[in-house]
């Protein structure tokens, strides 16, 4: 049945030698081929990843850029952080948040230190599975890391693909090259997004969104009967704020958070 459906394709669950799978169909009308064609690559690379906190992809074919293709996954779970998020009344509590904040930020620590940045870090590609742990999905917009030192991508590597602008770090919407600290900067506003269980951004026009971030420093805000009252709250709280800081160099890495 069908599992969800997103830009590229469409996820449908299935069995594979009794085992349960995920596969991902991309759309053959997708009008920009060229950024299926990147997706469908950057998913692709990621074959060799294997972490408890990353839901792996298996195997991936495509008979040519214009024609079907697929990639094919582990089955993780049937809900996404998003959906939980969605259900949710207020909050999520703050034990099962601090669970989830550990495993995403252990799938960042691995992926970076596999010299991958994600780039589409959102509730929606959290998927929770088995023993309620989080896994990191949806590597269709990632790009490799390059430049050792900085953990930036190669300048010249121009992509076609963005991610979604609410998570998307100040330094992207400037046309900068991604490194690792973008990631950090959606981890940030993923956590924002488990505390109060709000659309970050609900309603605003995309283009007032990337210039309050680029420009004015804007973030999305906490409700006005926030008052952390204990210190696990205000660390939490600390922690996101750090995550989306405007200077990258400020951003803690996925090692530091762990």
């Amino acid at each position: 049945g069908l599992l969800g459906s997103g830009g590229f394709g469409s996820v449908y669950k299935g069995t594979f030698c009794g085992k349960q799978i995920a596969v991902k169909k991309f759309h053959s009308n997708q009008r920009n081929i060229k950024a299926r064609a990147q997706s469908f690559q950057a998913e692709s690379n990621t074959q060799h990843l294997s972490h408890p906190n990353v839901v792996s992809v298996l195997a991936s074919f495509s008979e040519n850029l214009f024609d079907q293709s697929y990639i094919i996954m582990e089955y993780a779970g049937h809900m996404n952080l998003q959906q939980l998020i969605n259900q949710s009344e207020g909050s999520i509590p703050q034990g099962k948040r601090l669970a989830y904040s550990l495993d995403i930020s252990q799938a960042l620590n691995y992926i970076h230190g596999q010299k991958f940045v994600h780039l589409d870090v959102k509730p929606g590609n959290i998927i929770i599975g088995s023993g309620d742990v989080c896994r990191l999905a949806d590597f269709g917009c990632c790009q490799v890391l390059s430049h050792a030192d900085e953990g930036q991508t190669s300048p010249t590597c121009r992509s076609y693909l963005t991610g979604t602008v609410a998570y998307r770090a100040p330094e992207l919407l400037r046309g900068e090259a991604p490194c690792a600290k973008a990631d950090i900067y959606s981890f940030g506003v993923t956590l924002w997004q488990m505390l109060t269980c709000e659309t970050p951004f609900f309603g605003e026009n995309a283009h007032v969104v990337i210039f309050g971030v680029v420009s004015q420093n804007m973030r999305p805000s906490l409700p006005a009967k926030f008052d952390p009252i204990d210190e696990v709250e205000k660390a939490y709280k600390d922690c996101f704020e750090q995550c989306w800081a405007s200077v990258r160099s400020m951003r803690p890495s996925a090692d530091e958070l762990i």
